[in-house]
């Protein structure tokens, strides 16, 4: 990955954590999960299963009034593909920024032990690596729209489950001869992830 693009990322991180305010409702933590992706192809010629890759990285959330909430983290996320017609993986390394709003459901006598939770926003993932596939060009930024639920559990531990679905094309292929039509690919994916908050 070009340093400009490192330095940008990094700027985006420090920007993100800053825009916080600093009060009782701030909290920062740490996250991992699966990524479960599937490339979802603008022509039915190219199909690809379901693979699974994972997702790392770093958490915060402020708490609004009324069970609201705004999330963000920055995650490094690996994500496995094979077409058909061919037997490689094709792997994509990307560094993610989602902002999501979130809403926790306070259940009363339960608020310390259980807080079920659904939250929306959208997700930027910046191409760190690819695996070379002289046919496919991958795009550079990928935007995803991002639906989830989850629970928190005793304050500090979340569980959740979230759909992303990319709004711009992931990859697109090159090299076209005589009459092939070009074909883009966009990222389906589902993340089952646990986070910690401090």
């Amino acid at each position: 990955m070009k340093t400009s693009t490192i330095k940008c990322l990094m700027l985006c991180a420090a920007l993100l954590l800053a825009a916080f305010p600093a009060h009782a409702q701030f909290r920062l933590g740490v996250k991992a999960g699966l990524a479960i992706n599937h490339l979802k192809f603008d022509r039915n010629i190219i199909k690809n299963d379901n693979r699974a890759g994972f997702t790392a990285g770093i958490t915060a959330e402020l708490g609004l009034p009324l069970g609201l909430g705004l999330d963000a983290a920055v995650m490094y996320t690996h994500r496995n593909n094979v077409l058909s017609g061919s037997t490689d993986t094709y792997k994509r390394d990307y560094i993610e920024i989602p902002v999501h709003l979130k809403y926790k459901l306070s259940i009363v006598g339960l608020n310390n032990v259980l807080a079920p939770m659904a939250f929306i926003g959208p997700n930027f993932a910046f191409l760190a690596h690819e695996s070379r596939q002289e046919r496919w060009d991958n795009r550079s930024v990928v935007t995803s729209f991002d639906l989830g639920f989850g629970v928190e559990l005793l304050r500090h531990l979340q569980l959740s489950a979230c759909y992303s679905m990319g709004l711009n094309r992931a990859l697109k292929q090159v090299g076209l001869k005589g009459n092939e039509q070009e074909i883009d690919g966009r990222d389906r994916t589902w993340t089952i992830a646990a986070a910690y908050l401090f």
